[in-house]
């Protein structure tokens, strides 16, 4: 049996896109500090990962200016320019700070589940129009606008659901095999 696929413009699909092009702790009237709250940069988007190990930190008062609408578990980050469409999923609750060059989308409730989102945005169709709506000529790089009218494959949530289910298991068979072999 076959299930419908339903093309809709990312704007349609999603409830949020956070997009803090340009923010710095220098713009909000600080600076970074040794340690407190880490800042996502897209350089730290690896292999649908974010791996803070480099990441540097901001205090909580920048933190309150710089993320009124706080990441949650689940949200998908995406990068916006060097290098475009690298994607990760928030793992944590934790308070995180999305930096420059970083989009963060959250599927519409019922609508858009988040981690089919996060596969489905690694596809060759979506990940295809990404690469076609970027402009730039040294670097590469989607504007908001135009990643708003990215189309995102939507199918009845049940089947995304289960769709993200069995590829994040091949994704947790795989890493665990990684560590296997290291």
């Amino acid at each position: 049996m076959s299930v419908a696929i339903d093309w809709e413009p990312m704007e349609a699909a999603v409830s949020v896109i956070l997009d803090h092009r340009g923010m710095t702790p220098k713009k909000l009237g600080s600076e970074f500090v040794p340690n407190g709250i880490p800042v996502a940069s897209a350089m730290l988007v690896k292999d649908g990962l974010i791996d803070l190990t480099d990441a540097r930190f901001v205090d909580d008062e920048t933190y309150r200016k710089w993320m009124p609408e706080p990441l949650q578990k689940g949200d998908v980050i995406l990068t916006s320019e060097a290098p475009l469409g690298r994607v990760a999923q928030v793992d944590t609750n934790s308070p995180l700070v999305l930096g420059q060059r970083l989009f963060a989308l959250r599927g519409r409730s019922g609508h858009l589940d988040s981690r089919y989102l996060y596969y489905a945005l690694q596809s060759s169709r979506v990940s295809n129009d990404i690469q076609s709506r970027a402009t730039g000529t040294t670097v590469l790089g989607i504007r908001q606008s135009a990643l708003r009218q990215v189309k995102l494959p939507i199918r009845p949530i049940c089947v995304q659901q289960a769709i993200a289910e069995v590829l994040g298991a091949l994704d947790d068979k795989i890493a665990a095999n990684r560590k296997l072999v290291t």
